[in-house]
């Protein structure tokens, strides 16, 4: 009988232990900012927060908007250093590229001129990749098999609309995004009725619920794994 109570102490200890990382984790996240100064906004941190908890990096986010962006939430799954080129000869191109257009190559590698971004990438695109650059990809492959499994997981006894459902959506640069809103999250809505942007709002807030929903999820899962990996600092 000592034995057991023991035990669960330690699994009492266990649970506020990682409670009060989740904590931390979450504080940390409300304090970052954007480059604009912007902070994480507020109905996705929680998400941003769990997936961190899981060893799962994210580089952007967004919880949904009805007047700019996306009119779902979405998360960027994207694993550290970042190689500085994805393709052979890519500096020397953005380099030269830069000179053509008397600006500084970081204007250029910033896309804060499109034009030139836009010639340099493409002349680097023809190019391979190089080794550092495949390397993270795979890296970032393993991040979505990862966050694959938990989604499975988390809809194994749980039925959810084709629109509010959660999908994994890789794209050409080796990262992925984390996010639902089937159509809504496609298309922009420029020009809506009152009406529609009522409906819209509605459905916005389902797909909202059904993001924290799952950040839920992982944060029970969390607090009361034994199994867990290191959080991502």
């Amino acid at each position: 009988m000592l034995r057991h109570e023991g035990g669960e102490n330690q699994e009492e200890l266990r649970r506020q232990e990682r409670t009060k990382a989740w904590n931390e984790r979450l504080e940390t996240i409300g304090r970052i900012r954007d480059a604009l100064g912007f902070p994480v906004d507020e109905t996705i941190r929680e998400p941003v927060a769990a997936l961190h908890c899981f060893g799962i990096p994210t580089s952007a986010s967004c919880e949904g908007h009805l007047d700019r962006g996306k009119a779902a939430p979405w998360i960027k799954i994207e694993g550290p250093n970042q190689p500085r080129d994805r393709f052979t000869g890519q500096s020397a191109i953005f380099a030269a590229t830069a000179e053509k257009y008397h600006i500084s190559e970081d204007d250029v590698r910033t896309a804060r001129s499109w034009e030139a971004w836009k010639e340099a990438t493409g002349l680097a695109a023809v190019n391979e990749e190089t080794s550092d650059y495949h390397i993270w990809r795979k890296e970032n492959e393993a991040l979505q098999v990862k966050l694959a499994a938990l989604l499975a997981e988390f809809y194994r006894d749980r039925v959810a609309s084709p629109s509010l459902h959660l999908e994994i959506e890789p794209d050409p640069e080796g990262t992925a995004r984390l996010h639902n809103g089937g159509d809504d999250y496609k298309v922009r809505h420029l020009s809506l009725s009152e009406d529609e942007r009522q409906d819209l709002a509605g459905r916005l807030v389902e797909y909202q619920t059904e993001m924290k929903e799952f950040a839920d999820f992982l944060k029970e899962k969390y607090v009361s794994s034994q199994d867990v990996e290191t959080a991502v600092e």
